[in-house]
């Protein structure tokens, strides 16, 4: 009887390894996908000085992995003029569809229209086919409504064209001579259109008299 307790006992043990291994190995599987590409495209007056944007990935949960340095589960992406940059990459250790709201920050400068746009990311982290151990990673792009696939990440930003904007007061430069003839000629007439009316009235009367 003790010999069949024996082998019983062995037996859940070498069970209960097998399956402590097993679990271990699944959680220890790790798989890092690459950064989504985002891309800013400007159109108008666009200013001399590159201005930067600010594109915000964020999560929907808060167990959600994010990529190093993301800060209260947003990850902010800095594009300096119209370009286009990765996120940085994303370690998943666990099996799931993963969810993130991908938007930009608005800027300061007046004339400009800042693309509001809001896309979502799903990622899923799923088992290889090619390596039974380890993991494999796929993306979905949506717009905001979840209605239509995005093939890119993409902000337009537009600029105020030149002409479109305020009119602003014309003040003539230092060396600036284009307009200075038009001012003399314009008060040149404006005397004689007086001095002509004057005489006309001078006329007049001496006449009635």
């Amino acid at each position: 009887m003790n010999k069949y307790k024996t082998v019983i006992v062995t037996g859940i043990c070498a069970l209960a390894m097998c399956f402590w291994i097993f679990t271990n190995d699944a959680e220890a599987a790790e798989v890092s996908g690459a950064g989504i590409r985002a891309k800013v495209v400007l159109s108008g007056t666009i200013p001399q000085q590159d201005e930067t944007y600010i594109i915000e990935m964020e999560a929907e949960n808060e167990d959600t992995p994010m990529p190093a340095g993301s800060e209260d589960g947003v990850c902010c992406l800095s594009i300096t003029g119209a370009g286009e940059k990765n996120f940085p990459d994303i370690t998943y250790s666990e099996l799931g569809v993963y969810h993130y709201i991908i938007r930009q920050k608005q800027g300061t400068n007046q004339n400009c229209s800042y693309d509001d746009i809001k896309y979502n990311l799903l990622v899923t982290v799923m088992n290889s086919e090619a390596d039974p151990d380890g993991f494999a990673v796929s993306y979905a792009l949506y717009d905001e409504e979840m209605s239509e696939k995005q093939e890119e990440l993409i902000f337009e930003n537009r600029y105020e064209s030149a002409g479109n904007g305020k009119m602003e007061k014309y003040t003539p430069r230092t060396g600036d001579t284009s307009e200075t003839g038009l001012y003399v000629m314009g008060i040149l007439l404006f005397l004689v259109v007086i001095g002509i009316r004057c005489l006309n009235s001078f006329t007049i009367q001496k006449s009635l008299k």
